[in-house]
């Protein structure tokens, strides 16, 4: 996906926890704090607040809410179920594409719908939707992407140390396999 490069000043705000509030400080706006009870209120808040202190229109920019400051040690752990969701994806299009060629040929060699959906351990119905769907449909991931995919898999497995763990994960590589899972592109 790409996204449209905009010239409006995007401004960002991280949220902090403190007891049932987020409290958040917007950069480089001095003076522009607000607070909210839950998530969900931050971007409306944060451009309420920038549009006071700043006096201009509230949609004359843009606004970045950033990962919440979180204590206790999940970052750690939020970052392993993002990247845990992106390699499901990954892996998720691979089983489908290959899923799709094996039941055209396992088809191609006059096996009904029912015995290929038996060979491939999926419903009648779901052969069906494989071997109906265009060849446009069927994406697959490259193999530096599964390569990738894979050694990710394997540091969080391994139980690598959380701090060495975090940089291999945040690389510019996740990023890509986030993309590549969101957009489905080969």
């Amino acid at each position: 996906m790409v996204e449209a490069i905009s010239n409006r000043p995007r401004y960002r705000a991280r949220p902090v926890r403190d007891g049932k509030f987020w409290f958040l400080r917007v950069e480089d706006v001095q003076g522009a704090y607000t607070q909210v009870r839950r998530l969900d209120q931050a971007e409306a808040m944060v451009r309420d607040v920038i549009s006071l202190v700043l006096e201009v229109d509230g949609n004359s920019f843009d606004v970045e809410i950033l990962e919440p400051d979180l204590r206790g040690g999940l970052q750690d752990e939020i970052l392993q179920v993002k990247a845990l969701r992106a390699l499901a994806d990954v892996f998720g299009s691979a089983a489908s594409s290959k899923s799709r060629n094996v039941a055209r040929r396992l088809a191609a060699d006059d096996l009904t719908i029912r015995d290929v959906g038996r060979i491939l351990g999926v419903s009648h119905q779901r052969v069906a939707q494989l071997t109906a769907t265009t060849s446009e449909a069927t994406l697959t991931p490259s193999e530096a992407v599964m390569a990738r995919a894979v050694e990710i898999l394997q540091a969080i497995v391994r139980g690598e140390d959380p701090k060495e763990r975090q940089e291999r994960l945040s690389r510019p590589p996740l990023e890509i396999l986030e993309r590549m899972a969101a957009a489905k592109v080969r």
